[in-house]
């Protein structure tokens, strides 16, 4: 279950990378699920496949960048950990995102 949410910069537009598994029933990445799931509330993100450890097994799994309010990404978070069946989806506030 993911914990609660403790010093994120909610006014602010901030980088977050998000660590996302297979699925725990299906051993598989739903990239379908995770794109479908962004989709609706970020206009745009960054998806790679990577590999990821868990209790020591070796799982497929999606490393996601994400430019964005914390709420926005907190509720995607909380709708993949859902929808995927996952026990928690680790989660990174990297910085501020700047534009020129």
């Amino acid at each position: 279950m993911l914990t609660k949410d403790i010093n994120l910069k909610e006014d602010r537009i901030m980088a977050y990378n998000l660590y996302i598994g297979a699925n725990n029933k299906t051993g598989k990445v739903e990239w379908g699920t995770i794109e479908r799931i962004l989709n609706k509330r970020h206009k745009g993100y960054t998806l790679a496949p990577v590999i990821g450890y868990w209790q020591g097994k070796q799982e497929k799994s999606c490393m996601a960048i994400i430019e964005a309010e914390a709420p926005l990404v907190m509720q995607s978070l909380h709708e993949l950990q859902r929808e995927l069946k996952q026990d928690s989806i680790g989660y990174q506030q990297v910085n501020e995102v700047q534009f020129s």
